[in-house]
């Protein structure tokens, strides 16, 4: 009997350290069609509608969701299904018609001039409707701050 009660406790110890994401209010979710429409629709015109997902996860306490792609690409919405960030795969770049798409005109313009509009490795599109453009280059990382309007705030080299 005490040799079935350890095995039942040890069994029930396991299942709520699998569960333990699910209790610190992230959900794995099953596929994308749990997304926002405005997020379903950002990948599925980047990606195609047949697009391999990794790992999906929604977060209640932040209330996002995050997406990594089995290509790499990894995606944080909100709850509306706006873009939060998009960073690139591994030693890759994130695609241009995805920058030209989340960035404004302004800052993909300066970007281009200053020959980075295809080194970008990082967006974050702040609350405040702000810009974080990260770029890695072989010798040089450099962040970008450009206002919603696109126009250049701040520029610093890493």
């Amino acid at each position: 009997m005490k040799r079935l009660i350890t095995v039942f406790s040890a069994f029930i110890g396991l299942a709520m350290m699998a569960s333990c994401e699910d209790w610190a209010g992230v959900n794995r979710l099953s596929d994308l069609t749990s997304l926002p429409k405005v997020s379903q629709e950002f990948i599925a015109k980047h990606f195609g509608s047949n697009v391999k997902v990794r790992e999906f996860e929604r977060d209640a306490e932040d209330n996002t969701y995050s997406v990594e792609l089995r290509n790499g690409y990894e995606f944080e919405f909100d709850v509306q299904g706006a873009l939060v960030e998009v960073s690139a795969p591994d030693r890759k770049d994130i695609a241009v018609d995805i920058v030209t798409d989340i960035l404004p005109a302004n800052a993909v313009n300066y970007l281009d001039e200053e020959d980075n509009l295809d080194d970008v490795d990082d967006i974050k599109v702040l609350r405040t409707g702000e810009y974080c453009v990260s770029v890695e280059k072989a010798l040089t990382d450099v962040n970008y701050w450009f206002d919603k309007d696109g126009n250049l705030t701040q520029k610093l080299r890493d």
